[in-house]
């Protein structure tokens, strides 16, 4: 996958974010300033060159591809792997 600009997301993180949170449901967090604790945007920022911004591109492209179960709500985005 590609990220705009061009930063590669290889099937190594894929396969990390599956490993992580397979079966799981959580927060968003995608502040770049303040991503909430063990959401996925602060995930993404202690696993990857990414910033939680980046993570709900990502989290996009895995929803897009079935990663990613379901998004709901608003605020906080809860997503369910």
């Amino acid at each position: 996958m590609e990220y705009k600009g061009r930063p590669h997301i290889g099937i190594e993180l894929v396969q990390k974010i599956r490993a992580a949170f397979e079966g799981r449901s959580v927060p968003g967090g995608f502040s770049r300033t303040d991503p909430i604790p063990r959401g996925f945007g602060e995930w993404i920022q202690a696993n990857s060159q990414f910033t939680p911004q980046h993570a709900s591109h990502i989290a996009a492209v895995l929803k897009e591809t079935g990663v990613i179960k379901a998004a709901i709500g608003r605020r906080p985005i809860m997503l369910q792997f």
